[in-house]
């Protein structure tokens, strides 16, 4: 089985307007980084394909108001999860700067998720650099 057909064989996680609330309060509760379900942004992206198709259906079959709903949905999600992906990354790259200034690996890095994990590398990688500058 290629890379591919493994990654679409994959469970996607449920996604829903509140599951997003829900995350980021506590994310935004705890100064360590939250753990999400693994293929957490693929799993939004399905939620946010269906809610589209969704309005556009409902706009075809003349429910305006309903799709009118399915768009403030959709607008709040994406709002909801820009913050939740704010958060995230600062906290990823305050964990790669500590992990720098102190030379130590024991600051947690197991709540990375796999799409977020190059982000920390490269804000690793840059801090290691600004260090050197010292």
């Amino acid at each position: 089985m290629n890379a591919q057909t493994i990654e679409d064989s994959q469970e996607l996680p449920l996604v829903t307007f509140n599951s997003l609330y829900s995350l980021l309060r506590e994310e935004k509760k705890t100064k360590v980084l939250m753990k999400l379900p693994e293929r957490f942004y693929p799993g939004f992206q399905n939620f946010i394909e269906q809610k589209q198709q969704e309005a556009i259906k409902l706009t075809q079959n003349k429910e305006n108001s309903k799709a009118m709903k399915e768009q403030k949905i959709i607008m709040g999600s994406q709002n909801l999860i820009n913050e939740l992906l704010s958060l995230r990354l600062s906290k990823i790259s305050s964990l790669a700067i500590k992990t720098t200034i102190f030379d130590d690996e024991e600051f947690s890095t197991k709540n990375i998720l796999e799409d977020e994990q190059e982000f920390f590398n490269e804000s690793l990688k840059l801090s290691k650099k600004s260090k050197q500058l010292i």
